[in-house]
């Protein structure tokens, strides 16, 4: 297992690195700026990474959230409590999270649930599980959504046949769900093979579930949307 360790702080990285060799990954790259890192991935795709949040006068999120790095695994670790910072890095669809000073066995414990994590998502093949009205697991695809509504702490699934409701942030079911879906509004996903009809002077766009709005700030990514549509 290949991990990227991005750290400024030179007695943090050296404890960083004899942690993970004492629990046994022994593939360890070591960058201690953003541009270091950025040199790295520019070659290698490591199974994980482990950044410190703050390097320097920059923060490691506006950096990682780049389309080319989003499918990679990150710990993110600071020794800041600052809130905010827990609600960006939760919005990675791969990540978690530990404030310094931690032990050797938490950066374990934290790395192994990572793991499993992520062998739960690559089983369940990029979808989501829903109950259904018996209480049972139901796995929906992308594909099989037409829409989803974001309703405070829940989001809606509307599929052609069904609702589901889903106690889930919208930004990480986005990450969830895949490029399959497109945001139009703060409050909707929508399934671009289930868009039927989009009239920009109305700022609406029609579905078979049904119209939905498009907000402003997410027009420009509906034109692009469009665009892609007549290239092909």
């Amino acid at each position: 297992m290949q991990i990227l360790l991005i750290e400024d702080d030179i007695l943090w990285r050296t404890q960083l690195q004899k942690m993970l060799d004492e629990i046994g990954f022994e593939e360890v790259a070591v960058c201690e700026d953003i541009h270091e890192a950025q040199t790295y991935l520019s070659i290698h795709t490591p199974h994980l990474i482990i950044s410190d949040i703050l390097l320097g006068k920059h923060n490691v999120f506006d950096f990682l959230s780049n389309s080319k790095y989003t499918d990679i695994p990150v710990l993110f670790i600071t020794v800041s409590e600052d809130e905010h910072f827990y609600e960006r890095a939760r919005a990675f669809k791969n990540s978690s999270y530990l404030i310094k000073p931690f032990h050797g066995i938490s950066l374990r414990a934290t790395i192994d649930k990572m793991l499993i994590s992520i062998e739960m998502k690559q089983a369940d093949m990029n979808g989501v599980t829903v109950r259904g009205i018996y209480h049972e697991k139901i796995t929906i695809k992308p594909a099989q959504i037409v829409f989803v509504r974001s309703e405070r702490n829940y989001c809606v699934i509307k599929t052609p046949n069904n609702q589901f409701a889903l106690k889930r942030s919208l930004l990480n079911l986005s990450a969830e769900l895949g490029n399959e879906m497109l945001q139009v509004h703060r409050s909707f996903l929508v399934n671009k093979s289930r868009i039927e009809k989009i009239d920009l002077r109305k700022m609406m766009l029609h579905t078979e579930g049904g119209e939905l709005p498009i907000g402003i700030r997410y027009k420009e990514a509906v034109v692009h949307y469009m665009n892609e549509i007549r290239e092909l």
